[in-house]
């Protein structure tokens, strides 16, 4: 079947209208009132003349309001543009440009004021109390029934690590069959409790949070940030079930729980993605937290966002490794970063995908489409890696991240799996910074762990026994904290800055 937001929304109050649905502030939502007040939210976007087609932001924490938003646009054929919390207003203002966003929907302060070339409706002043006052009329089914499954769902931003975000066209259908697959892969179901840590602007949020909830009808608990001790509290109140998140925050709960120990005995199981994790860390997070199955999951926003997921009884030694299998109708393979052609299995290349999931291309540019799109539909990602036997993809990092050095390509990956293993170490990051004649010098950034310190000539002469020279970091520094976007993924542009700046 190919799916549209209303169809997929529909089923679910068919099956379940009176199952709780959402859970924001300790008010409880039922699948049926959720559904009567989307249809309200959409006749207050009809209101304000959005039209089908018509690019309308949301730039707001995740909240109730966020979702009505979304869903209200959704329903009527508008595009939701999704934007990060944390851009600057100068960003704002180049996204609002570029996006070609007329209306924004925002959570401001009183104090706060922003003047980004769009009109701005502010959650926090009536917006709720204003769409449970609407009366829906038949326009808002009319407009419903128009929708189709390759119609844009959504524009998303990339993470924009290592160059400007760009916006990604994604349709209803591959958004909401990636999130069909993942909740019958992580075997949800109705009886589940997911907690909902996520920024819903981000597309690992948005689909295993709430398109993954209406496909398996848990229910969502959903937090205002992702401060730990409100993750750990809704978990402890709601009996949650579900923790999905990326490793910065996972990171951040076993710290906590080590400081301060509790048993979180219903969380049953989690996907952890959206950057790179070390096999000890993985090992390290499941065995602390206590998750039976924590499975690993590598994709991307340009796949909407899903593309491998761990078997569900996968050891828990080759989960540590490797981010899974293929998910179902799409197609994955490894070719030579040198020639384009396919690799052996083993062989280290550049991760491809076609199938349902690709997006449809990157907002208003064509040239960066063409680059990513190939003329038989394969995406090229950008990322490394290679395959086994099995078909288990093992992921080794950004193409762009490759540092080089004299002519020889060096993975930071390979870097910073050694400096794990040393003692002291909390966390790294190898990063190459531009240098006269080599091209590139390597840099190894490092967060001790909390009141210890790493031997920095005792580091370098362990990396020294177990890598080839060239590989050797010229320069080891050390920092309190990396810079991390709203998805917890270090910002490489900014760590490179602070290096070259010496601010450390």
């Amino acid at each position: 079947m190919l799916w549209t937001f209303n169809d997929f929304l529909d089923k679910r109050i068919k099956d379940s209208p009176h199952k709780i649905a959402i859970i924001y502030s300790g008010v409880h939502y039922s699948w049926k009132e959720f559904d009567m007040l989307s249809k309200k939210a959409a006749q207050f976007f009809l209101n304000r003349n959005v039209k089908p087609g018509c690019n309308v932001g949301i730039r707001a924490a995740n909240s109730f309001e966020w979702l009505l938003a979304f869903s209200g646009l959704a329903r009527i054929g508008a595009i939701p543009v999704l934007i990060n919390v944390h851009f600057t207003e100068n960003e704002l203002r180049r996204i609002v440009e570029y996006a070609d966003i007329k209306l924004m929907c925002c959570a401001m302060t009183v104090s706060e004021k922003l003047e980004v070339g769009a009109d701005l409706l502010n959650f926090n002043d009536g917006f709720f109390a204003d769409v449970q006052n609407t009366n829906v009329t038949s326009m808002v089914d009319e407009l419903a029934s128009k929708t189709k499954p390759d119609d844009t769902f959504a524009l998303l931003f990339t993470s924009g690590t290592t160059s400007f975000s760009k916006g990604v066209l994604v349709t209803h259908n591959a958004m909401i069959k990636v999130a069909i697959d993942a909740a019958k892969i992580m075997h949800w179901d109705v009886n589940d409790v997911n907690c909902l840590a996520l920024p819903l602007f981000h597309c690992f949020g948005l689909s295993t949070g709430f398109l993954a909830s209406i496909a398996c009808g848990s229910t969502l608990v959903m937090c205002k940030g992702s401060r730990t001790e409100e993750i750990l509290g809704n978990i402890l109140k709601y009996k949650c079930t579900i923790l999905n998140g990326v490793p910065t925050m996972y990171f951040a709960i076993v710290r906590n729980l080590k400081a301060h120990p509790r048993k979180i005995a219903t969380l049953k199981n989690g996907i952890i993605a959206g950057a790179a994790v070390a096999y000890e860390d993985y090992l390290m997070i499941r065995d602390v937290m206590g998750f039976d199955k924590l499975q690993m999951s590598y994709g991307q926003t340009e796949c909407s966002p899903s593309v491998t997921f761990s078997d569900y009884d996968d050891p828990p030694e080759l989960k540590a490794k490797s981010v899974g299998k293929v998910i179902p109708d799409v197609e994955l393979k490894i070719i030579s970063i040198a020639d384009g052609i396919e690799c052996s299995l083993g062989e280290t290349g550049e991760i491809c995908v076609k199938g349902y999931n690709v997006m449809k291309g990157y907002y208003k540019l064509p040239e960066e489409t063409e680059k990513a799109i190939d003329k038989d539909g394969w995406l090229h990602t950008g990322d490394l890696g290679h395959l086994d036997e099995e078909g288990n993809l093992y992921f080794e990092g950004r193409i762009k991240e490759l540092i080089i050095r004299g002519g020889e390509n060096i993975s930071p990956a390979e870097i910073e799996s050694y400096i794990r293993k040393f003692p002291n170490v909390a966390q790294v990051k190898v990063i190459g910074i531009p240098a006269a004649i080599i091209q590139e010098s390597v840099v190894a950034c490092i967060i001790p762990e909390e009141g210890t310190t790493v031997k920095t000539e005792v580091l370098d002469g362990y990396l020294r026994a177990n890598l080839a020279r060239y590989k050797i970091p010229e320069k080891y520094v050390y920092l309190d904290s990396f810079p991390i976007n709203a998805s917890g993924k270090i910002v490489l542009n900014d760590l490179k800055q602070i290096v070259m700046n010496n601010q450390y």
